[in-house]
């Protein structure tokens, strides 16, 4: 069988895009970044003409996966998955890993997936919206607790999805335990980290549930307006005027660890955003990448090919 390794989700920053003026260094339409995806160390970004590349730790500076590529997801150093033309989910390990199960995902035909470190774990939404998720050991999968198709899903921890309608649900299909469910409020995305969570709402607002003592809950602005989000270390929020707007865990030095840029390079405006452990990446309004943060092993240095 020919794997193909792909890049994105946490998930996947699939919401509108902000503000769209390039200007005149704008790279050409079919050479600029339309999807990223960081996890961990690593980071991974698929191009408007296919290309898809994945950097930082475990990836030798740089890694151009096959073509053709539908969709990406990275999950730091040690795998990747991502939909092939037809759909279907392919995994591989990468930076020389070897895997410690079998990591066997479903067959089927999907439109979207997000996966996790943590487990490992991932879900697939297919064509009708409908929800499979498996994990590293499978081949057992879990559907969702709600038969309303799917439109996004984020499963880094706590597996959380939106629904056709804007309402969102959270659940663990992994193990037991009580979570906490998101306000009834319509979103347009959503991003999940450990055992909290946030969303976008359909008014542009933040919100985020979980854990209360959790940075990502406990920290998150209260005021301006958005069109995503991504949880890590730190968690950002992209504001409609294209700017990261971050907190949380790796941010400062009040939660123990080293602190992140407390601002992007002056003047950058993105379209999506992505974080991992101590950095930050974003598409910039040109189509180009920029990474930011305190993090080593190259994942500050994205390819941008010509």
């Amino acid at each position: 069988m020919r794997l193909w390794l792909s890049v994105l989700v946490v998930g996947c920053s699939c919401a509108p895009l902000a503000p769209t003026d390039a200007g005149a260094d704008a790279l050409a339409p079919d050479r600029q970044w339309v999807e990223l995806d960081a996890q961990d160390d690593a980071a991974c970004a698929r191009r408007s003409d296919g290309v898809s590349v994945c950097w930082g730790n475990g990836w030798a500076g740089s890694t151009v996966l096959p073509a053709g590529l539908s969709s990406i997801a990275s999950v730091g150093s040690l795998l990747g998955c991502g939909l092939d033309p037809g759909g279907s989910i392919v995994c591989v390990h990468g930076g020389g890993w070897e895997p410690m199960i079998e990591w066997a995902p479903p067959s089927g035909s999907f439109r979207a997936l997000d996966v996790s470190i943590g487990g490992p774990s991932a879900c697939a939404i297919d064509a009708a919206g409908g929800v499979t998720c498996w994990y590293n050991g499978g081949p057992a999968t879990f559907a969702a607790p709600s038969s309303e198709p799917v439109r996004q899903i984020a499963t880094t921890g706590i597996t959380c999805a939106v629904g056709r309608s804007g309402h969102a649900f959270c659940w663990n299909p992994f193990a037991g335990g009580a979570v906490v469910q998101p306000p009834d409020i319509a979103l347009s995305s959503v991003a999940s980290r450990d055992s909290s969570a946030c969303g976008v709402t359909t008014t542009s607002a933040l919100v985020c549930w979980g854990d209360p003592m959790d940075p990502v809950v406990a920290l998150a602005p209260t005021t301006g307006a958005f069109t995503d989000v991504a949880l890590g270390a730190p968690s950002c929020a992209l504001s409609t005027t294209g700017e990261a707007v971050c907190w949380g865990e790796g941010w400062t030095t009040l939660t123990g660890g080293p602190a992140v840029n407390a601002t992007q390079p002056t003047g950058e405006r993105y379209r999506r955003i992505a974080v991992g452990t101590g950095f930050v990446c974003g598409i910039l309004l040109t189509g180009a990448l920029s990474c930011w943060g305190t993090a080593t092993n190259g994942v500050l240095t994205p390819p941008n090919p010509p």
